[in-house]
């Protein structure tokens, strides 16, 4: 009985620790607009701003000015990634699939920037970061999109 005892949980151990799934993004659970959630790990801010036919924000670490991530939800804003180019790639959020693409075009007051996420089965709800800098912040953040709709 021990021997069968043992191997279950060696078998369990090892199923858990080859698994794909990525851990769950630790922090406060922000209420985007009705229905879509965010999880911002400490230090991060959502704020939002006067929209006129969407609903838009941004996202900022209040001790590092170079991390920004710009939003745009509503089914006005359309798709901010252009879904036939060739170099668009998707990934998956908690519950939803997203598209996103580096396009090399004025944004933000930039020029020749930015990396374009979008929800299409959300709004659309479309995320705007300016440089790869902080892409593996922006992304886990992404990826703690949570839709209630």
């Amino acid at each position: 009985m021990f021997f069968k005892n043992y191997a279950l949980v060696l078998l369990v151990a090892t199923i858990c620790s080859c698994s794909d799934e990525k851990p769950l993004l630790e922090g406060t659970v922000v209420n985007i607009t009705e229905g879509i959630e965010l999880t911002l790990p400490e230090g991060i801010q959502f704020r939002a701003l006067q929209g006129h036919d969407s609903t838009v924000g941004e996202i900022v670490d209040t001790n590092d000015d170079s991390f920004y991530i710009y939003i745009d939800i509503g089914g006005l804003a359309g798709s901010y990634v252009d879904q036939d180019d060739d170099n668009v790639q998707s990934g998956r959020s908690i519950n939803e699939k997203y598209i996103y693409q580096k396009k090399e075009r004025a944004f933000l007051n930039r020029t020749g920037c930015c990396f374009f996420f979008t929800f299409p089965d959300v709004g659309p709800a479309n995320f705007v970061t300016p440089d790869d800098d902080n892409i593996d912040r922006v992304i886990d953040i992404i990826e703690s999109l949570n839709s209630k709709l």
